[in-house]
C-alpha cells in the first residue's frame, strides 16, 4: 500500500517535539490514545519538558487541541504556554 505526503506513520509522531503558544518547545509525543470503537486517536501523551528523565512528567492532551503539521517543515503545536501544561502534569506511576 502506497501513503501520500498528506499521511504520517504513528511511528514518526512518536517521540516529536510540540512546541506552545509562543513557540518554544514545550513537550514530547509519548503515545497516541485510541477509541476503540472508531479507530480514531482522542488524546496524545505528552512528555512536558523540560524535565530530566527521572522527574519526567505528563500530561494528556485532547486531539482536537493540537495543531497537527501540514508537512515536514511545520511543528506540532498546542495553544497552552509550557508552564500550563506543566501545572497540568503529573508523575506517572508505572507497575512492574
Amino acid at each position: 500500500m502506497q501513503h501520500s505526503s498528506a499521511h504520517a506513520s504513528i511511528r514518526q509522531c512518536l517521540r516529536e517535539t510540540i512546541v506552545d503558544a509562543d513557540g518554544e518547545p514545550a513537550g514530547e509525543i509519548c503515545d497516541l490514545l485510541l477509541d476503540r470503537r472508531t479507530g480514531r486517536i482522542d488524546f496524545v501523551r505528552v512528555a512536558v519538558l523540560p524535565a530530566p528523565a527521572a522527574d519526567r512528567r505528563y500530561v494528556t492532551i485532547p486531539w482536537s487541541a493540537l495543531r497537527v503539521p501540514g508537512d515536514e517543515e511545520q511543528r506540532w503545536g498546542v495553544r497552552a504556554k509550557r508552564a500550563t501544561l506543566r501545572k497540568m502534569a503529573r508523575r506517572e506511576v508505572r507497575f512492574a
